[in-house]
């Protein structure tokens, strides 16, 4: 059926209006959500405003009065570490200047004519050690292959001996000092020139003549070489001698690359003036009579034969040798005597020539000699797993100068070293059996 045009036009207002209603409740809704209503429209929006701005300003005052406090905190933290800055670089200034000046007044007081710095690159040492001993080796540790190098090429053992220090004063006895011991050099250098050289695989480098000429005996140069060679196997010999007793103090660090620092003495009861006059009074004894029959008319050979005559005759008027017997007697029984005391430096009434002190040179050169090289043994079996030598060679250089007592303790010094590497390797301990019993062989006195 048709519709009546007037109730369509009716019932299109009628939807309007609904849709209209609808859509303005829906609006007032989610206005109301969003501003509930209360009261004035006008003044609540005011009040909002003005409460929105005092919480702004609350917060801005209090977000500035944090600022501020924050600042103040930055501020004097900046202060304390400008503060420290200042200070630590004050005493690093400071540090740097005396280890400078450290550095500069050891090596003008080094005693060797040797560059500290030449001979710790021989050694293939970092010199940077010298600067900041913290930092040496950091790197190293990292390469293998530096490690696996320095066991397979081992540093060698330094060994320095000092210039005698005569506690007496007397200018024969220092220039006795000064032949003793240039013949005592020349003995060892001789020795482990052959024994032990720098390139086989028990180095051991004997300085002969690394000392000044200027450089005088003196006690304590073994602190003055560790300063520069702390970091290499080193032994320093340092002979002293009171007329009497000749002392040997050796000082030793770095053996078996261990840093620990040590020190033994030696004595040696020689009585110098005792055996040099006897020496030269022999001596002079047997040339007068093996030239007795000499007709030579030369100015130097009477001159030699009066001085030849003046040793005889002043041993002889001395009565030097009933002295020195009894000498020598008092100091085996008691360890000490005062017997030609009061004669004082006999021995500068003597002509005293180069042959009257081999027989000191030998017994110091042999008691140093295996001192040295028993060190060496054990520096070495202990570094680099090398067999020790001294047991095999003994008998060619010293063989006059040990006895069983000496043996015995040489033996026990290698005892102990495999007892310690057995604790640290036990594992090779068949080897090392087979090598003790072999050096028992050889050190038995058989």
């Amino acid at each position: 059926m048709p519709i009546i045009p007037e109730l369509q036009g009716a019932a299109e207002k009628a939807f309007a209006l609904i849709t209209a209603e609808v859509v303005g409740k829906g609006l007032d809704a989610i206005e109301e959500t969003i501003n509930p209503k209360s009261g004035n429209t006008t003044d609540r929006h005011i009040e909002q405003s003005v409460a929105k701005r005092q919480e702004l300003e609350s917060l801005r005052k209090a977000f500035e009065k944090r600022l501020q406090h924050d600042a103040m905190k930055v501020q004097e933290k900046l202060a304390i570490f400008n503060r420290q800055s200042v200070k630590l670089l004050a005493e690093k200034n400071a540090y740097e200047s005396l280890r400078h000046s450290l550095i500069q007044d050891a090596i003008r007081n080094f005693p060797l004519n040797i560059s500290p710095l030449v001979l710790l690159a021989n050694n293939n040492i970092d010199t940077a050690l010298i600067l900041d001993d913290s930092a040496h080796g950091k790197e190293d540790l990292r390469n293998l292959d530096v490690i696996f190098n320095s066991i397979e090429k081992p540093k060698p053992l330094n060994v320095f001996i000092t210039p005698m220090h005569t506690y007496t004063q007397g200018n024969s006895k220092e220039t006795l000092a000064v032949q003793i011991f240039e013949a005592v050099y020349s003995t060892l250098e001789s020795v482990f020139v052959n024994e032990y050289g720098r390139n086989g695989e028990r180095p051991v480098i004997v300085y002969s003549v690394a000392w000044h000429k200027k450089a005088e005996g003196r006690m304590h140069a073994a602190d003055e070489l560790f300063y520069f060679l702390k970091e290499m196997p080193t032994i320093v010999v340092e002979p002293r001698f009171d007329g009497k007793t000749i002392k040997l103090m050796f000082f030793c660090w770095n053996l078996g690359y261990t840093s620990q620092y040590s020190h033994q003495e030696l004595r040696i009861p020689l009585d110098l003036n005792a055996m040099i006059t006897t020496s030269a009074y022999h001596r002079s004894k047997k040339a007068l009579t093996s030239l007795a029959n000499a007709t030579v008319d030369h100015k130097l050979f009477k001159e030699q034969w009066e001085m030849l005559e003046h040793n005889v005759a002043a041993f002889n008027s001395l009565d030097l040798e009933r002295r020195i017997e009894r000498r020598i007697k008092e100091i085996q029984d008691t360890g000490r005597s005062t017997e030609l005391d009061e004669l004082g430096d006999y021995c500068e009434l003597l002509n005293i020539d180069q042959t009257d002190i081999i027989g000191i040179t030998d017994t110091i050169s042999a008691i140093t000699g295996l001192m040295v090289a028993a060190l060496s043994d054990i520096h070495h079996l202990m570094a680099n797993d090398v067999m020790p030598r001294l047991p095999y060679l003994y008998k060619t250089y010293f063989n006059d100068f040990v006895t069983p007592e000496l043996l015995k303790e040489i033996g026990g010094l290698y005892e102990r070293t495999y007892q310690k590497l057995k604790e640290d390797f036990p594992e090779q301990e068949p080897s090392r059996l087979a090598q003790k019993e072999a050096i028992e062989k050889e050190l038995s006195c058989d």
